[in-house]
């Protein structure tokens, strides 16, 4: 098995913002969102020094390691202000909440681009331009060389057989 590669440049530019709000809500506790810079600084240094082998979701996991670093520097003597810090203090402004909310949605429409991937080709294809796409069925018709009626049906029982798919494929 090849080891995967990540462009950490783009996954850091792309969830940089997530990966700072996560260290500054840490680091508020303790008095230092001032330090939120050197626990993400510290959590890509630490990546590049030994890059993950298979990463599902980039976004979850670099917040995790900055989570992590921004905890580690909280609770550094010369940073901590109280001997009691809980990981639970750092919950400010309910971010923590969203992400994980952002996390879950992103779980979730991973889910559904695989089992969407499963349909028949003609059924995934209308779905994917009428409802991801928000095309009109008149345009999608015109381009298929199909009627407006097929299109619609075509969505329908796409959308039934989806629906079914992600019912059965759901963790409880």
């Amino acid at each position: 098995m090849t080891a995967v590669s990540y462009d950490l440049a783009a996954l850091y530019a792309e969830h940089r913002d997530a990966m700072y709000k996560v260290a500054r809500s840490v680091l508020r506790k303790a008095g230092r969102p001032d330090l939120a810079d050197d626990a993400v600084q510290d959590a890509i240094e630490s990546i590049m020094a030994k890059p993950p082998e298979k990463i599902d979701n980039p976004e979850a996991f670099l917040v995790l390691v900055v989570k992590r670093k921004a905890i580690d520097l909280a609770k550094a003597p010369a940073v901590a202000r109280r001997a009691d810090y809980e990981e639970e203090d750092h919950l400010v402004d309910g971010f923590e909440d969203a992400a994980i909310d952002r996390l879950d949605t992103l779980k979730r429409n991973a889910l559904t681009r695989e089992e969407l991937a499963k349909l028949p080709e003609m059924e995934e294809q209308v779905i994917r331009q009428v409802i991801m796409l928000e095309r009109r069925a008149v345009e999608v018709a015109d381009e298929l060389g199909r009627s407006q009626a097929w299109v619609s049906k075509t969505k329908k029982t796409g959308m039934l057989r989806l629906n079914e798919r992600l019912r059965k494929g759901r963790v409880a």
